[in-house]
């Protein structure tokens, strides 16, 4: 899997390659991307992306799958949320709470997210999920199948 970033002033690409069960979210400038080439939910953004998303500096996201590219837009960078997000981001880093490729960090941002908006909890389906915390957000995604 591969992860890293797009400068679209120089169009220089700079990437990673990841070995193990995902590649971790890239911080970069304005276009990062990274890759789910083989697991179950491949072609789905996650949650644990979609909350680093928010705190990163980047205003698109690519997420290459086996069968698809998604898109990932923020529409309003400078949302007072997106703020409160990257604190608790910052709380979680220098309480050593995050680890790489760990589910545990997927837990935390999840119950951050759920505790902000109560009605998350009722939504099962992943897709579903995602799509409200898109909405929730003001993210816009765009599917291209390949």
């Amino acid at each position: 899997e591969f992860s890293g970033f797009m400068n679209l002033e120089t169009h220089v690409l700079q990437f990673e390659e990841h070995t193990g069960p995902s590649s971790p979210f890239p911080w970069g400038p304005s276009v990062v991307f990274h890759t789910h080439p083989r697991s179950v939910g491949a072609e789905l953004f996650s949650v644990t992306d979609l909350f680093l998303f928010a705190c990163a500096p980047a205003f698109y996201s690519l997420l290459f799958s086996e069968f698809q590219v998604s898109v990932l837009e923020k529409r309003k960078p400078e949302l007072k949320f997106l703020s409160f997000l990257r604190k608790k981001l910052d709380y979680l880093r220098k309480g050593g709470h995050l680890r790489r490729n760990s589910r545990m960090n997927s837990c935390y941002f999840s119950s951050i997210l759920e505790r902000k908006f109560p009605e998350l909890k009722s939504i099962i389906n992943h897709e579903q999920r995602i799509d409200y915390i898109c909405n929730i957000m003001d993210f816009k995604l765009t599917e291209h199948k390949l």
